[in-house]
């Protein structure tokens, strides 16, 4: 659908901070991609009037139909900023690379309240694996461009080159004491396990096996992003907070200032934490990132190469009431539809994780979610 060609130049500018027993290390590094930059089918939001338009348009019964946001693409290239966290555990011999997913940051994974509870960064490395997030382009400490212009297969063609690039030994600055993983595994949440699929789907010989969590694969419930977008209610993010705008965040970024949000469930989760985190980690999200995920080729039936018919294997993990991938209920739709994706796949396993709903990792049960990857790790040697 599209092609894209890459390079990588990395900046050697890193911090080490301490985990437990675990040295962990910050650094930036630089992506260059070339690649098919799709067009904005609307005019460029004045104001939170065109966003509810788009919002209303995306939701129509006959949007399948009507809803047109993208008009076009071009050529696209450049070179971008992006920030990382690498953790390493002695005789670690296995790596997950994580990818969190959108309105959040790294932080998803290495959550500091009550650690022992909500830390996945430090469980998975307690149990031995050496561990990987980055900062998604426009999220973190990563670089922010413009949301009319951030979209989808850019985040595909980067986690594509950083997973080439630590094949190849190539990813870290010397400075940046790593070992050289025999097994590369990526994990991502939400659009991040989206993200990780497209990857796998153009290049199956980059990973050993996949674990995509917060995501969905179904056909008899309304489109996700529509759900998303009805219930997150979003508004252009310097009138939810003018800090937006100062950091760079114009008009094609949306926010939302409701901390009822839909990917919670009462009951499940430590307001403390949630009301903490959705403030203090909360990013907004570029409105080509959902426009162009549709694009996005996610057919993994290509999936039949010697190396990854034995070793890929893979997990989609959804919370039980995930409203945004199973409209509230995932039992009974979440692992057939799934495996429909992956049909080739050894050692496919779906698990719907009790008494969550989107976010696993803000879950009071998040430690039972950590445990069955930990589980599919180890049942398939990885």
């Amino acid at each position: 659908m599209y092609s894209l060609l890459f390079s990588i130049v990395l900046l050697i500018i890193h911090t080490q901070i301490s985990h437990a027993e675990t040295i962990c290390t910050d650094f930036r590094f630089l992506v260059y991609i070339d690649y098919t930059e799709y067009q904005f089918g609307y005019p460029p939001f004045n104001d939170n009037y065109d966003v509810a338009t788009y919002i209303q348009d995306i939701n129509r019964r006959d949007a399948d139909k009507t809803f047109h946001p993208i008009s076009g693409s071009i050529p696209g290239n450049g070179t971008f900023r992006l920030s990382g966290t690498y953790c390493e555990p002695a005789n670690a011999t296995t790596l997950l690379v994580a990818t969190h997913g959108l309105n959040s940051d790294r932080t998803y994974w290495d959550i500091q309240y009550q650690p022992e509870k909500y830390n996945f960064a430090n469980y998975v490395v307690g149990k031995g694996y050496s561990f990987l997030s980055y900062d998604l382009l426009g999220a973190g400490r990563s670089q922010i461009i413009s949301g009319y212009t951030l979209q989808l297969p850019m985040h595909v063609a980067m986690l594509e080159k950083i997973l080439t690039k630590i094949r190849e030994n190539s990813l870290f600055p010397k400075s940046v004491e790593h070992t050289v993983p025999k097994k590369i595994v990526p994990i991502g949440f939400n659009v991040g396990s989206h993200i990780i699929n497209a990857v796998i789907a153009r290049n199956a010989s980059l990973v050993n096996a996949a674990i995509l969590t917060g995501v969905g694969y179904k056909a008899s419930v309304a489109s996700s992003i529509g759900s998303l977008f009805s219930s997150w209610n979003g508004k252009i993010a310097s009138t939810v907070d003018p800090k937006w705008e100062d950091l760079g965040y114009h008009s094609g970024y949306l926010d939302q200032d409701d901390k009822f949000v839909i990917w919670k469930l009462k009951g499940y989760y430590d307001t403390n934490l949630t009301d903490s985190y959705s403030t203090e980690h909360r990013y907004p999200q570029a409105i080509m990132e959902s426009a162009t995920a549709p694009l996005v080729d996610l057919n993994a039936k290509a999936f039949k190469s010697p190396v990854l018919v034995m070793a890929l294997t893979f997990s989609t993990q959804s919370g039980e009431y995930d409203y945004i991938n199973c409209g509230g209920n995932c039992q009974g739709i979440l692992g057939p539809s799934a495996r429909e994706a992956f049909p080739n796949s050894k050692g496919f396993q779906s698990h719907v994780q009790p008494g969550a709903a989107h976010s696993l990792n803000l879950a009071y049960n998040a430690t039972g979610s950590y445990q069955v990857i930990v589980d599919f790790l180890k049942k398939n040697r990885l």
